[in-house]
């Protein structure tokens, strides 16, 4: 299901870029999708490790579990 996911969003992207977005927004849009094309996924690996893991311990899951408790 995963490379479904991963094909449906890259063709509404385009679509997106191509069809509906303004000419004023289509430019920096292409630039952001092609600058996280360019990154290699060990960079958002290690991003989440190192900057969300943190966060997700230190807020999210204290909230998590005064709900369930």
């Amino acid at each position: 299901m995963i490379p479904y996911g991963g094909i449906l969003t890259a063709i509404g992207t385009a679509v997106f870029i191509v069809r509906i977005a303004p000419c004023w927004m289509a430019g920096p849009v292409s630039f952001l999708v092609e600058l996280l094309a360019a990154i290699p996924s060990v960079a958002y690996g290690l991003w989440g490790c190192f900057v969300m893991s943190p966060w997700l311990q230190n807020f999210v899951e204290p909230m998590i579990y005064r709900m369930f408790q």
